[in-house]
Parts: C-alpha cells; sequence; structure tokens
C-alpha cells in the first residue's frame, strides 16, 4: 500500500509539473538548462573527488552543483520544478554520495510547494 500511494503521489507532482510549468516542452529553456548544466559542472566539478577528497569538501561540491542547478530552474521553470530537482539530486546523493544526504536534506522542503493558481 505504501508503494502504491507514493506512486500516486509522484504522479500527481508529475501531472502539476506539466499544468503549471513553462518550462514543458519549451527547447529554448532545455537548451540553455543544458548549458547551465555545463557552467555548473565547471563551477563545481563532481570529477575533481577522489578518494583524498573530504566528506566536507565532497559535500561542498555535490551542494554547490546541486544549488546551482536548482536555481537556475527554479527561476526558469517555478518552484515546483526546483523543488522536483532538489528531490533528484537527494536520491543521486543516497547512491553516489550517502556521507551527504543529511547536508542535503537540511534545506530541502520534504513537500512539493502548494499548487500555483
Amino acid at each position: 500500500i505504501q508503494l502504491l500511494l507514493f506512486v500516486c503521489a509522484i504522479i500527481t507532482v508529475l501531472e502539476r509539473i506539466y499544468e503549471e510549468s513553462p518550462c514543458v516542452g519549451n527547447i529554448t529553456v532545455y537548451s540553455s538548462y543544458i548549458n547551465n548544466g555545463l557552467v555548473c559542472n565547471s563551477l563545481y566539478d563532481l570529477s575533481s573527488i577522489t578518494e583524498n577528497t573530504t566528506d566536507s569538501e565532497m559535500c561542498s561540491i555535490v551542494k554547490g552543483n546541486r544549488n546551482c542547478d536548482s536555481a537556475f530552474i527554479r527561476n526558469a521553470c517555478g518552484d515546483l520544478y526546483g523543488w522536483l530537482i532538489e528531490r533528484f539530486w537527494l536520491a543521486a546523493a543516497e547512491v553516489f554520495f550517502p556521507q551527504c544526504v543529511s547536508d542535503l536534506e537540511s534545506d530541502q522542503i520534504s513537500l512539493p510547494p502548494n499548487q500555483t493558481s
């Protein structure tokens, strides 16, 4: 039952994104997003993380990249898209950077933002 509720919640968020966001299907925003991603990656280079990188340094790079990425999305597409991107970053951190999860969670909103009118 919990899995079903989770799937229903995800579907609801995706439906809202489709209805509320000016970015859905907008190739100009998509191209800008790709370019912004390159800028974020150059500022906060994930490939610079090695086995000698401290957890603090690693989490700073991951969080900086997440913040850069989500700020662009939030400005271009709205709070709901920004919230979703931050959730994707959290999911990626759970797999690749588990030591950074609590740091990323510390400033995230657990529920999606209210629906725009």
